[in-house]
């Protein structure tokens, strides 16, 4: 996969779909270059990519270019979330079994671009449609454990909750929750061991993004 430059806005270049299993070999590759460091029981499986399209395929997102070739990709589930009691780690919610198709938050698990397609916007189209399913369902928002992955340069000089601050009030930078909080999020905790042997520790920000036209129930 190479990058082609145009001066075309982003929505003319590439779309959103619903993902399918059939892109799953397209989607392991683009997660193994995108997360190297992540451990082998971390890594997304073909065999997932086709369990989210067929358990919740509202909820998983392919962006593609005109020619229909993946660059990045979203999964999550619906599930019932007390956030009186955040902590958690990714295998509470990864699998198929925290999918509740009644739940009232919706969970995001993997957001992945193609670092040839970095920069481009379709980060931003992914967590779009993320936000279109949440209100078209009129659910209360969305949630995420966030890596932070510029931690793992600091990690033995500056402890994470202080990271985590200095980022959000704009004394430091990090790749991706500096792009989390673009897009609306929250940081509203810090998530000790979410996933081990990975960038900064495992440690993870847990985010939240209410839906400002939820209406209850």
């Amino acid at each position: 996969m190479t990058a082609t430059p145009t001066t075309k806005p982003v929505e003319q270049q590439f779309h959103v779909r619903p993902l399918r299993a059939e892109d799953g070999e397209a989607a392991v590759a683009i997660e193994a270059i995108s997360y190297p460091y992540l451990e082998p029981e971390h890594r997304l499986l073909a065999s997932d990519v086709a369990i989210h399209a067929r358990v919740f395929p509202e909820g998983s997102f392919a962006v593609v270019d005109a020619d229909d070739t993946l660059w990045g990709m979203a999964l999550g589930w619906r599930l019932d979330f007390d956030l009186e009691r955040p902590l958690h780690v990714l295998d509470d919610v990864a699998d198929e079994s925290a999918h509740d198709p009644r739940g009232d938050w919706y969970y995001g698990l993997d957001i992945t671009v193609h670092p040839a397609q970095r920069g481009q916007g379709l980060g931003g189209l992914l967590y779009e449609a993320r936000r279109r399913l949440v209100r078209a369902e009129n659910l209360r928002g969305i949630l995420a454990g966030g890596m932070i992955p510029g931690y793992r340069a600091v990690m033995d000089t500056v402890d994470a909750p202080t990271y985590i601050i200095d980022v959000v009030e704009g004394r430091r930078t990090d790749p991706t929750l500096n792009f989390q909080l673009r897009q609306g999020f929250e940081v509203r905790g810090l998530l000790p061991g979410y996933v081990n042997g990975t960038a900064g520790g495992g440690i993870a920000t847990f985010l939240v993004w209410e839906n400002p036209d939820h209406r209850p129930t």
